[in-house]
């Protein structure tokens, strides 16, 4: 049976999205989502809050199965599906060159985890404050190049104190603001404890940052996301690599809020949003891995983990609301907001499914 979870899912635009179906029109379509279902030779077409999604066997000395997202806000540009590097190339890519042994035979044996921060500072909750936001570059990709790494192709101590040149990991310690301290160095106690190595092919990262930094629009986009995808692949095979990174990376984001919580509103992975400029931040600004940027300068309100950008009228000019498309906030004022219920019409998408048709139309 189908499960969309275990498949590959390719992000591309509208019109990409319609000469996939234009390919299929000799096939039978079922709209409804194919979770679950034997897909066979037919094509399943579904729509959730803002999504289209596309799913149909491809025939040919063996079956594929081919999985398509699409946003029907049209936030995705031509060019996605082929230009947006695959988790499996980046991870071929990577792999090749960032060579790490098996430690797991897949994430379930994984007794050590890192999450990325999401943090909201309470004093500015619900207010309209000016922002200055910060993006780290390349955060994770930074701390690969600079920062210990385990070396795993030595068996760990288990629980002890970690020594001098070791690295250590908590298991089953927490993520997010606390992932930090899964990570721990000499005189610290850690449950597997390996010797120190660091980045095993600086040519390979400084060579991705060059192309990265050359790019611009997809290319650059994907090219980003390369390091990322590999990462997180890890979690599969070597999670004591991923592990390390994140965690690492969260600390010194931690340190960061810690030490200029009240000037802070927010941050997420690797960015800041702060209501005065940084100094210290400022002063890495560049384009190295690891280096800071201003990334958005403007008015913002926060309710929560929500962010709203604001221009300088009060109306929502962008957002950041997991599961509501920005599509259905942009020009309503914060009162607007707040008096919106939960449920999203989706008849506010730019898109809609015309099944008449087998396509994509616009939502007149």
């Amino acid at each position: 049976m189908f499960d969309i979870k275990k498949h590959e899912i390719k992000q591309c635009s509208i019109n990409e999205f319609n000469g996939l179906l234009k390919a299929l029109d000799n096939r039978k379509i079922l709209y409804e989502t194919a979770q679950g279902k034997d897909i066979g030779p037919r094509a399943y077409l579904w729509a959730n809050i803002s999504k289209a999604y596309l799913v149909y066997n491809e025939f040919s000395d063996k079956i594929v199965t081919r999985c398509f997202e699409t946003d029907l806000n049209e936030l995705y540009e031509d060019g996605y599906l082929d230009q947006m590097e695959s988790v499996m190339r980046s991870s071929i890519i990577c792999g090749k060159a960032l060579k790490f042994p098996r430690v797991v035979k897949d994430k379930s044996e994984a007794t050590v985890n890192a999450s990325g921060i999401i943090w909201s500072n309470p004093k500015y909750n619900g207010k309209n404050v000016y922002c200055y936001e910060y993006d780290m570059h390349l955060a994770w990709l930074g701390v690969f190049m600079k920062n210990p790494l385990p070396d795993t192709s030595v068996e760990p101590k288990l629980k002890g104190i970690v020594g001098k040149d070791e690295i250590g990991f908590v298991k089953n310690g927490l993520g997010g603001y606390n992932c930090g301290d899964n990570v721990v160095f000499e005189g610290d106690y850690a449950d597997y404890i390996f010797p120190i190595m660091h980045n095993p092919n600086p040519a390979f990262c400084n060579k991705l940052l060059n192309e990265i930094n050359k790019l611009d629009g997809l290319l650059r986009k994907s090219r980003k996301g390369r390091f990322n995808k590999w990462l997180g692949t890890m979690q599969n095979k070597n999670p004591y690599i991923r592990v390390a990174v994140i965690a690492q990376s969260n600390k010194y984001i931690v340190d960061l809020i810690k030490k200029y919580k009240d000037k802070l509103i927010f941050s997420v992975t690797d960015s800041l949003g702060a209501v005065e400029r940084i100094p210290e931040l400022d002063e890495l600004i560049g384009i190295a891995a690891g280096c800071w940027s201003l990334k958005i300068e403007g008015y913002l309100y926060t309710d929560r983990f929500n962010r709203l950008y604001l221009d300088n009228q009060g109306y929502i000019k962008n957002s950041v609301i997991r599961g509501v498309p920005k599509q259905h906030l942009i020009g309503l004022n914060i009162t607007e907001y707040k008096q919106l219920t939960k449920k999203i019409d989706p008849t506010k998408n730019l898109y809609k499914i015309d099944e008449d048709k087998r396509r994509l139309v616009k939502n007149d």
